[in-house]
């Protein structure tokens, strides 16, 4: 929902998680995406237009580079910017600034909720892109057991979520990245405020966005199929999830515990 939030500023365009475009385009021609405008992706104004390209977005290095990575994060090593330019990460999100600016003269931001370390540090790397990143951390119970809806297993789910934490967080701390890191409890709690402070750190006044919400024009292909849902029937609002609560049992509350440090 935050993405949503967001973008309701004329300023911002979410287009949800461009990760997911790593798909070959012509496989995607025949998966019944809904974007979140009702129509179906290759029906949708902007998005038929962008799947007749075969952007080669980045997604994941090969498994040594990984390795390599996580050793270097392991160690400190900090990263730098090693002069990419014109990549088809680059050519996309210019193709997409100007397909939703046509009818908006004030668009001059990309929002993209992809949730990917690797893609994260490719794009640091492109002198071309001016790069902002929101860290949103989640609570671990509540984490864990999102997890579990999908990998159905608790351990594979602990073991997903301290992989993805701390190499995220060692990563931004050693390294020279704008970044603003956003507690899920506070976002949910203090909406209004926490949306003050990221329209601070974006510089773009995010003030009365639950009214500029309902008459947003929003086109998200991508990510949480659910939230395109429930954003379609009306919602604009966001609530704390403690569905953990009952998925987890005492055991598992218990292991969590041993692990759990603060969100920030």
């Amino acid at each position: 929902m935050l993405g949503y939030m967001l973008g309701a500023s004329q300023k911002i365009e979410n287009v949800g998680e461009i990760n997911a475009l790593t798909h070959h385009q012509k496989k995607r021609m025949n998966i019944d995406e809904i974007c979140s405008c009702g129509a179906r992706e290759t029906d949708c104004p902007y998005w038929k237009e962008v799947l007749k390209e075969d952007y080669k977005i980045y997604s994941h290095p090969p498994l040594l580079t990984q390795l390599k990575i996580m050793t270097r994060i392991i160690l400190g090593i900090s990263f730098k910017q090693s002069g990419i330019k014109n990549s088809a990460d680059y050519r996309l999100f210019r193709k997409l600034l100007g397909l939703f600016g046509q009818n908006n003269d004030e668009l001059d931001t990309i929002l993209d909720t992809s949730k990917n370390l690797w893609r994260l540090i490719y794009l640091m790397q492109c002198d071309d892109i001016d790069l902002k990143v929101l860290y949103l951390r989640r609570d671990i119970y509540g984490n864990v057991s999102s997890f579990m809806k999908y990998e159905k297993s608790f351990w594979k789910s602990l073991i997903k979520y301290v992989g993805r934490n701390y190499f995220m967080k060692r990563f931004l701390d050693n390294n020279n990245v704008k970044q603003l890191h956003v507690n899920y409890f506070n976002y949910c709690n203090d909406t209004n405020n926490e949306m003050k402070r990221i329209g601070n750190f974006l510089g773009i006044d995010q003030s009365g966005y639950e009214d500029k919400m309902k008459s947003r024009d929003y086109h998200v292909s991508t990510g949480n199929m659910k939230m395109r849902e429930k954003f379609r029937e009306g919602s604009t609002s966001i609530k704390y999830d403690s569905s953990w609560k009952e998925r987890l049992n005492w055991w598992e509350n218990l292991v969590l515990r041993l692990f759990e440090k603060p969100a920030i």
